[in-house]
Parts: structure tokens; C-alpha cells; sequence
């Protein structure tokens, strides 16, 4: 979750769809008193699980200094792009347009529906796995986010996002 620079609250979560599906939902809570009136900014279209401890979801999301721009991250479903079938529900699958991408949404839409569409979706930046996307586009629309390592004896990187 973050918060804009006017206060509204923008949240990241995950839906599981029957067995092998999830669905990511992003929020935003505009406050009003002691209590928040939520809209749906974005969903995706449910998308197939790895049923690993690869499916990293959807997980961060950042917002713009004009608070114009939502930025989400979408995690891999796979460690490094390998075919994970889910006990052969889904033969042969490794990332999907969906997923291993941040994306850049406007903060004013309402119910985007994300679908699993390479040419539709173009993710702004593609990444196998950002996982913290605790980063603000500063003035400069400059992004930045922290990556966490493999290990903890590894240290964690620092990425300057691009578009493109």
C-alpha cells in the first residue's frame, strides 16, 4: 500500500480463483471523516498459479509526486522463466503477459480490466521480479525500487526504472 501526495490510500491484493487462479485487485480509499469510500482503480483477469513459492502476485504499487500515475508491481510466477505447469494444469507455461512486468495505470480509472494480452497490456517496465515496489516518481520522474536478494547474505539492489 502507499499513500498519494493528496492522501488517498492506493492498495494492492490478491484474489485466489478456485484452484489454480488468482486475480490481483487494486484499490484506492479516498478518506472522508474516520472512514474510507474505495473504488477499484484496476483488476486483472484471473491468471493461472505456479502452486510454487515462485508465484510472487501482485505486490507493490507507487504513485506519482502529481499523484496522477499509479505504478504496480506484478510478480513472476516462475523463479527464472522456467515452465511451471501447476501438476500439468497448465502444460508448458512460463510468464504470462500478466506477469515478471510493473505497469503504469492512471490513478483516475475506474474498474481497468487488466487482461493477459501482450499487445493490450505493454508493460511499462519489465522485470522478472521487483517484489518490493516501495518507490515514489519523484519530481524528475525518476523511479526508483529496492529488489530483495536471494539470500541474505547477498546485498539488495537498487533499480532505476525506465520506460521501455
Amino acid at each position: 500500500m502507499t499513500f498519494g501526495p493528496d492522501g488517498v490510500l492506493y492498495v494492492v491484493a490478491n484474489r485466489k480463483v478456485g484452484e489454480n487462479q488468482t486475480q490481483a485487485l487494486i484499490r484506492k480509499g479516498v478518506a472522508a471523516g474516520d472512514k474510507f469510500t474505495w473504488t477499484t482503480l484496476a483488476s486483472t483477469v484471473p491468471y493461472p498459479l505456479s502452486n510454487t513459492p515462485f508465484d510472487h502476485l501482485y505486490n507493490g504499487v507507487a504513485v506519482s509526486a502529481d499523484g496522477k500515475i499509479g505504478v504496480v508491481n506484478a510478480g513472476s510466477r516462475s523463479d527464472h522463466g522456467e515452465i511451471e505447469s501447476n501438476n500439468n494444469a497448465f502444460p508448458d507455461l512460463r510468464e504470462i503477459p500478466l506477469t515478471s512486468a510493473i505497469f503504469r495505470i492512471p490513478a483516475d480509472s475506474k474498474d481497468l480490466e487488466l487482461k493477459n494480452d501482450a499487445d493490450a497490456l505493454k508493460p511499462t517496465y519489465s522485470r522478472r521480479d521487483a517484489q518490493l515496489l516501495r518507490s515514489r516518481v519523484c519530481a524528475q520522474r525518476r523511479s526508483l525500487r529496492g529488489d530483495t536478494a536471494p539470500t541474505p547474505t547477498f546485498p539488495d539492489e537498487l533499480n532505476w526504472l525506465r520506460e521501455g
